[in-house]
This record gives C-alpha cells, sequence and structure tokens, in this order.
C-alpha cells in the first residue's frame, strides 16, 4: 500500500491542504447526478494488452467534490490560486460552449494549468507517477512546463464526460527492452472534462519515445503556443471521448508503441 503523503509535492513544505481537481467555482456549470456518489476505478492493463480491475471504490459526493491532500496551503493559496484565477476568464466561456480566441499567452497560462492538474492528479496513485519531483519543482519556481508535454482541446456536450476524468500510464522504449534494466512509468495521457471542455494532455519523461507518440483527430485543438486557437470546435461525440481516453485513438495505444513489461512485484 501507498504512503500517505507528508510534504508538498512541489515545495516539500509542511501542512497539507485540501486541492480540488475540479475548480470549486466551476461546479456550478457541471452536472449533478443521482445518487450523490461517485466511482473511483483503477484499471491495469499489462505489456500484452491484458486488462484488469485492480481498484474499483464508491464514494460520497458528485465527482467534481473530488480533492488531494498533496499540496500545502501556501502552494494552494499562493501561486495556484493565481494560475486558475488566470485562467478562469479562459475556462469559463469553454466550460459553458461558448466562442473564445486564444492567443500565445492564453495558450500557456491553459497550457501551464493542465501541466499542474496532471502533477496533482497522477498522486492519487502514487505507485503509477510519471512527473518527477524536479519537474514539479520547475513547475513551482518557474512555472516550466514539462517537455513533451502536449494538450488538445475540444468540446464535448454529452453530460457524462462533463465531470470525468481517465489517466493511462505505460512505459514506453524506442529499443527492444532488456532484461538488465530496471523500468519505471515514463508516460501518460490524461482525459477529463470540465463542463463542456475536454481536454487531453500527453507528456513522456523520456525523449527519446517523444516522436512516437502523437494524436491527430481534427477537431480536437492543439495548443501549438503560437497563433491563435479558436475554439470551439465542432463537439466530439461521448463515444469519440471515449476512444480518445482509452480506446483506439489514444496515442498509447497505437501498434507502433513498444511497451516494456513491469516487473512482477
Amino acid at each position: 500500500m501507498s504512503k500517505k503523503q507528508k510534504f508538498c509535492i512541489f515545495c516539500e513544505g509542511s501542512g497539507l491542504s485540501k486541492e480540488h481537481f475540479w475548480p470549486e467555482w466551476a461546479s456550478e456549470h457541471l452536472p449533478l447526478f443521482e445518487p450523490n456518489t461517485r466511482v473511483e476505478e483503477q484499471i491495469v492493463q499489462d505489456w500484452n494488452g491484458k486488462i484488469s480491475t485492480a481498484r474499483k471504490l464508491e464514494r460520497q459526493g458528485h465527482t467534481w467534490n473530488k480533492t488531494l491532500r498533496v499540496v500545502c496551503e501556501g502552494c494552494n493559496n499562493g501561486w495556484m490560486s493565481r494560475l486558475e484565477e488566470a485562467c478562469k476568464p479562459l475556462l469559463l466561456p469553454m466550460i459553458r460552449g461558448q466562442k473564445v480566441y486564444l492567443g500565445v499567452e492564453a495558450q500557456t497560462q491553459i497550457l501551464t494549468w493542465v501541466a499542474l492538474k496532471a502533477m496533482v492528479a497522477e498522486q492519487s496513485i502514487p505507485d503509477e507517477l510519471v512527473t518527477t519531483a524536479e519537474l514539479r519543482r520547475a513547475l513551482y519556481v518557474s512555472n516550466k512546463i514539462p517537455e513533451n508535454f502536449s494538450v488538445w482541446i475540444g468540446r464535448c456536450d454529452d453530460k457524462g464526460w462533463q465531470a470525468s476524468y481517465f489517466r493511462q500510464t505505460a512505459t514506453i522504449t524506442a529499443t527492444s527492452p532488456s532484461s538488465n534494466e530496471t523500468y519505471s512509468r515514463n508516460t501518460h495521457s490524461i482525459c477529463f472534462g470540465l463542463g463542456k471542455l475536454f481536454v487531453l494532455a500527453l507528456h513522456t519523461t523520456d525523449s527519446s519515445v517523444a516522436n512516437r507518440l502523437f494524436f491527430n483527430y481534427p477537431i480536437m485543438r492543439k495548443l501549438m503556443l503560437s497563433g491563435t486557437v479558436e475554439w470551439p470546435p465542432p463537439p466530439v461525440s461521448s463515444q469519440i471521448a471515449s476512444e480518445i481516453a482509452y480506446g483506439r485513438l489514444n496515442p498509447l495505444n497505437q501498434g507502433h508503441i513498444m511497451r516494456v513489461p513491469l516487473p512482477s512485484k
């Protein structure tokens, strides 16, 4: 069993507080489902593609009530709060499905915000971390977005995806794996919905495999940090959103990806 987090994942300070994955101010724009419960499920896929359910928990509260106690009050109420406030005027129109134009500065802010959310959310399963302490520190100190971290944004009108989250992790290699080496998770994809905003983030810490990871679905807009991104694009269906999150359209499920078998525990 994973140890309980004692220090802030960003500054390594004490005095941890609860961080909402979905912003509290966005809750009025997110769907309500009855009963007032959510399901948290961990699915394991081995390198041969065999899938099994490792953990399935039913908890009280709507999905957007999800919090993680992994950041200190100073970070939570300081630079993290300032980043979210800066993104709020950009996110609100997208949550509602309204038109917005994202220039370079706006794209950078959203990309940084998504990187922050990805780093916090992955802490829900500490054994499957991809982001390193050095990368988290760099985001905290200088808002530095990790290398090989890409984000696409789309629109999904289906309520089932408007407060959902799915993350895949993998160990990927550009060469045949060696039995003499120890491997850890180096790549993950994160999909989540925030109202009508649908987000795909893709990140690898191994630059040698970055060119093997690509995603191209015409109505998903990549944040290129250049030019202007016009939103919303035509909506993706619930089925397509699921295919992007964990199906055939997910970059980690492509046939050219070489997965490494992890040692049995």
